[in-house]
């Protein structure tokens, strides 16, 4: 046997700090989008609730939800506490096993140019990240 990570399966950013201001958001982990079939979406986890707390470790960013799913293993059970339409919900989520990325050992990188030829490669290819292009 073998113990994996917690996973919560949603895609998240930060809050940003003019939500926080403008919109009195807290600062938190802004879902933008749920796994389906995840553990997040089976406990009711919503795109556009704000992660604020995880089995009483508070979670003020994207890396600090990271952290806080670090005190936790797959099959394990926490509260999640979420920002939601102005009020703070609590929801119960049993979490899944981290999966494992085929992706991530047999990705290939895009094929870089020769930037020391000169000449149209070079040109071409950072012709995108040339502001005055």
């Amino acid at each position: 046997g073998y113990v994996t990570g917690a996973y919560l399966g949603v895609m998240v950013q930060d809050v940003s700090a003019d939500a926080v201001q403008l919109y009195g958001f807290p600062m938190g982990a802004l879902v933008m989008e749920v796994t389906e079939d995840s553990c997040a979406q089976k406990a009711g986890i919503q795109a556009k609730d704000v992660i604020v707390d995880i089995g009483g470790h508070k979670v003020d960013s994207v890396s600090g939800l990271t952290r806080a799913l670090r005190n936790f293993k797959a099959e394990e059970t926490a509260q999640v506490t979420v920002y939601r339409a102005g009020a703070e919900v609590t929801v119960s989520v049993v979490f899944d096993e981290k999966p494992i990325s085929q992706d991530d050992t047999t990705q290939e990188l895009p094929e870089q140019p020769d930037v020391n030829s000169g000449g149209d490669v070079f040109d071409d290819w950072f012709g995108g990240f040339w502001p005055f292009g």
